[in-house]
């Protein structure tokens, strides 16, 4: 079984409005702020990375502020000509400076794996324009598969999530825990497969059913993982048959949406006679 090391955070004392900070050589440094307002069922996480190597070549300059409190500022002109920033609020804010675990740590993700755990459906969705570093985010970088370095610090959130449920899963001593996973990709307005494409990567259908009165994909292909190594698997399985393209914004852009689904049943003896209750639920990643 593969595991990671954990990155050592140091919190030290805010000196902006919810802010989460951490020591960067040397250097007290702000790497999120939290709106303090408590969370919702619905929680949105905004991720502003740095300037690309292409953009500051370009004399390219940060377009927005981070005044605390999980807010930012950009920058707009109004009709006049005149520079009136605007303000958005999130319930997490991640600056430059923050790292693939510092993601993982204060986005609440670790909370949405918990309550998947103990029953409950839960789904991360990642949104943004292209280039704006999505697959970065959930994956890493390009091609880092390739390399299979389990303590590299640029892998993703995904790669991160798995290691956290199988340490949340270890703790409930009581329980047996079946995962199955499957991963699919919507390109062109076609469901592919993406962990059984086929050489023509035919298209799958989407069925409705009245007994879970919700959408399925029909023929989708699921694995059963009883390991980490499993769940690791099937995500490197199912980026290399992604479809990626290249254009002047990104050299590595993912052209599909994708889903990654892992679906948990635990058993728990609840009596002498070792009756057992099921408990399915569902883990999305999109």
């Amino acid at each position: 079984m593969i595991t990671i090391a954990n990155c050592k955070i140091t919190l030290l004392r805010a000196f902006r409005a919810g802010s989460i900070e951490r020591l960067i050589d040397g250097d007290k440094r702000i790497i999120a702020t939290k709106h303090l307002l408590p969370e919702n069922n619905i929680n949105v996480v905004v991720r502003v990375r740095p300037l690309s190597n292409k953009e500051i070549k370009s004399g390219d300059e940060m377009a927005v502020q981070f005044p605390g409190d999980g807010q930012i500022y950009c920058d707009a002109v109004t009709s006049s000509g005149d520079k009136k920033p605007k303000v958005f609020s999130y319930n997490v804010v991640f600056e430059p400076n923050a790292t693939q675990e510092d993601i993982l740590q204060y986005s609440g993700i670790k909370n949405l794996i918990e309550m998947a755990v103990e029953g409950f459906s839960c789904t991360a969705f990642c949104y943004g324009q292209t280039g704006s570093g999505k697959t970065h985010t959930l994956t890493g970088p390009p091609r880092l598969f390739e390399k299979m370095d389990p303590y590299s610090e640029d892998h993703g959130l995904v790669f991160r999530s798995f290691v956290y449920l199988f340490k949340v899963l270890q703790e409930h001593e009581n329980c047996n825990f079946v995962l199955k996973a499957s991963f699919l990709e919507i390109y062109n307005e076609k469901v592919i497969d993406l962990l059984n494409p086929g050489s023509s990567r035919k298209p799958l259908a989407v069925r409705w059913s009245k007994k879970t009165r919700g959408f399925f994909v029909e023929n989708l292909f699921t694995v059963e993982c009883e390991e980490l190594d499993d769940l690791l698997a099937v995500l490197e399985e199912g980026l290399r048959n992604r479809s990626i393209g290249t254009h002047n914004m990104n050299e590595y852009s993912s052209r599909s949406h994708s889903i990654l689904t892992i679906a948990i049943t635990s058993e728990q003896a609840v009596s002498e006679y070792d009756i057992s209750w099921l408990f399915p639920l569902r883990r999305k990643y999109i």
